[in-house]
């Protein structure tokens, strides 16, 4: 119940895994599992044989078709295009806890440093929000600009990659999201950061 086998990548996912992307070759799924079971045979004799070749062969063994990124829910595994596939999205880990006022302070405190225009302030509160209560919610690019270097934009990503989720978020160079680059990863993701975006015109 705990893994399923990707048909398409050749390996065995850890659905009950915190990360979302655990995954082994079979020749390391059989060394995690060494042990063997023993079963009755049509004779009626006893055969020893390996956990993992029980698990390869039974009929409620989950098969998945490679993975997806669906942020509409939190299910690890999602029929897409009449095939199971394993869901790489995953809930954020906050909203457990009371919620310290100072420390919401101290964040708005630092978007008003960040972002002077009360107006593009706003609208960037109000986007960031409906990302953090809808993740499948795609919205629009914010395009953040500073005339220096260190003014902490690069802090705000951090802040909203934890507040996203890291294992839903990407950093990409320009570059590669406009050019011809085969790496695409970055459009399953909830929010990608691309950092100086001027400098690589």
């Amino acid at each position: 119940s705990r893994y399923s086998f990707d048909a398409i990548d050749g390996v065995v996912r850890d659905m009950k895994a915190a990360g979302r992307n655990v995954k082994y070759q079979l020749l390391a799924f059989g060394h995690m599992y060494p042990h063997s079971a023993g079963i009755q045979t049509a004779e009626g004799k006893e055969k020893r044989v390996a956990q993992t070749a029980l698990w390869k062969n039974s009929k409620a063994k989950v098969v998945v078709h490679g993975t997806t990124f669906d942020a509409s829910t939190n299910a690890r595994i999602v029929e897409e295009d009449g095939m199971l596939k394993h869901n790489m999205y995953g809930s954020p880990e906050w909203g457990r806890g009371a919620i310290d006022e100072k420390h919401v302070k101290k964040f708005m405190a630092f978007l008003k440093y960040l972002i002077p225009d009360e107006d593009d302030r706003s609208y960037f509160i109000e986007t960031i929000a409906a990302k953090a209560q809808d993740m499948s919610f795609r919205g629009t690019a914010i395009v953040m600009v500073g005339k220096q270097q260190g003014i902490g934009r690069s802090t705000l990503a951090d802040m909203l990659m934890e507040l996203l989720g890291n294992p839903n978020c990407t950093t990409v160079e320009l570059g590669n999201m406009l050019g011809d680059s085969e790496f695409n990863e970055w459009r399953e993701k909830c929010f990608v950061v691309v950092e100086e975006a001027r400098a690589a015109q």
